[in-house]
């Protein structure tokens, strides 16, 4: 069971992680490896930032930052 602070801070790290490598692409799987957490926690904070419009569905089905279709950012 996470904490309310233990869980802010996990999304803050997965947010931070994706936000700095404009390119990083990862499935479930990878997400799940990467921050060393469990399946289920991992899929419901992907999902959370998906909602929160931070991170987008590839077409094969992996997550990676949100950039709106037609917004310009600084690579």
């Amino acid at each position: 069971m996470w904490s309310v602070p233990a869980l802010a801070s996990l999304i803050t790290r997965i947010q931070n992680d994706f936000l700095e490598s404009s390119r990083l692409t990862l499935t479930l799987d990878q997400a799940q490896r990467r921050f060393a957490i469990d399946r289920t926690t991992c899929a419901a904070v992907l999902d959370l930032l998906v909602d929160a419009s931070v991170l987008g569905r590839t077409p094969e089905g992996g997550f990676a930052r949100f950039v709106a279709a037609g917004v310009q950012h600084a690579a």
